[in-house]
């Protein structure tokens, strides 16, 4: 009898804080699908926020991964749950032995790499999809995060960044780690979702909200929290619709967080104004959609796309709103920069500068033929940078090779 020996799989065990709809959860649960032939993978999350929604919905196309909750892993520290998550998580890495230990996220980023160094494991690996070094906290809270960070690191063998300017921030401006001891490895969209159903996608978002059909319609997409600065979005749409020659534009805030309540209030308070200044009373121009599961009906059906946040990573919804031809307006933080093409496939702005918000949105809203020269450079830009199959490719060639070193 002839045949090919056949070796066993290496193990790799993926942590994230929680599996939530947005960026990370997205991004890793592609990639951990198509590595799947590669590797017995074991993916490990946190339990939700109140406000959030679970997106376990990303796992029916991907049946053979093997998912674990840790229902004690919670985003605010709580000393008693964050002992038995670490007790848990020794537990679990005792019994599945990976021969990588992948963590994404600043909770799970602590506790997975504390047992994956207690228990040995030769390839400890950290991507920062973002940072809290900035906006987040007092100054002197954030200097204890960043040296915690600079001691996680040493405890890494490898460190990952989504973009250029991440690298750049992590290495040479708060010195987490060595620019050698960082790999970048840019996000990929799975370009296929966003190409299905098209004109099926825009009709049922226009059966969810008829009274924006005709509308140009303008969205920002993450949670409602203080870091993103929804107050800026809201604050140029309003002074947008002070002018009559605006009232047909529609604002949509996709997502859910904490500042819901207070910025619904502060809409219809002022939105109050407007109708007065219009002369009439008409349908909200506002519509707090919270968290839509199917992403590309989204961005399919606005006009235009806008983020605001005082701080990011790399935005998995700004590549994915220019690969479906929409132009984007976002604050130039974080590696912003890095998938946005300023005066091309978007506008680059300050984070406080609201006339400039106003002056880009405006001059998106007056000229459709701009709108389109614009959505075709962003979806040719992130075509050609920003695949999956890229994506999977270089992670591959990345774990290979960090277990040759080790």
């Amino acid at each position: 009898m002839t045949g090919t020996k056949e070796y066993p799989k290496k193990r790799l065990l993926i942590f994230l804080n929680r599996l939530v709809i947005g960026g990370p959860a997205v991004d890793l649960i592609s990639i951990a699908g198509f590595l799947h032939y590669d590797y017995d993978i074991l993916f490990i999350h946190g339990e939700k926020e109140t406000h959030e929604v679970e997106a376990t919905y990303l796992l029916n196309n991907y049946p053979h991964l093997q998912v674990k909750k840790i229902p004690s892993l919670r985003r605010s520290v709580n000393p008693f749950l964050d002992i038995v998550s670490l007790w848990v998580m020794l537990r679990i890495m005792y019994q599945f032995k990976p021969h990588i230990v992948h963590t994404h996220g600043a909770k799970s980023g602590f506790i997975g790499r504390v047992v994956a160094f207690l228990c040995r494991v030769p390839v400890i690996v950290h991507t920062f999809h973002g940072h809290v070094f900035h906006s987040y906290y007092s100054p002197f809270k954030t200097r204890l995060i960043i040296l915690l960070e600079r001691l996680l690191a040493k405890l890494s063998t490898h460190i990952i960044a989504l973009s250029p300017h991440q690298k750049v921030e992590l290495s040479s401006y708060y010195g987490i780690a060595a620019a050698d001891k960082i790999s970048i490895i840019p996000l990929g969209i799975n370009q296929a979702y966003f190409q299905e159903n098209i004109e099926e996608k825009k009709e049922r978002f226009n059966a969810l909200f008829p009274s924006s059909i005709g509308a140009i319609k303008i969205g920002i997409i993450s949670r409602i929290v203080p870091i993103k600065n929804h107050q800026l979005f809201l604050d140029a749409a309003l002074r947008l619709l002070h002018q009559p020659k605006y009232q047909h534009l529609h604002f949509f805030i996709v997502g859910n967080g904490d500042m819901r309540p207070q910025l619904a209030q502060y809409v219809q308070d002022n939105e109050a104004l407007i109708d007065t200044a219009a002369g009439q009373k008409s349908p909200s121009h506002f519509h707090f959609t919270d968290w839509i599961q199917d992403i590309a009906m989204v961005h399919h059906s606005l006009d235009i796309i806008v983020l605001t946040s005082f701080n990011e990573g790399t935005p998995l919804s700004l590549i994915e709103a220019q690969f479906c031809g929409k132009p984007v307006i976002a604050t130039n933080v974080g590696g912003v920069k890095d998938v946005v093409v300023d005066g091309e496939t978007g506008y680059l702005i300050n984070s406080n500068d609201v006339d400039a918000l106003v002056q880009k949105l405006a001059l998106l809203a007056d000229d459709a033929a701009l709108r389109k020269i614009i959505g075709q450079k962003a979806h040719q830009f992130t075509e050609k940078h920003f695949s999956l199959q890229a994506q999977v490719d270089r992670t591959k060639l990345f774990y290979k090779t960090a277990l040759n070193k080790n």
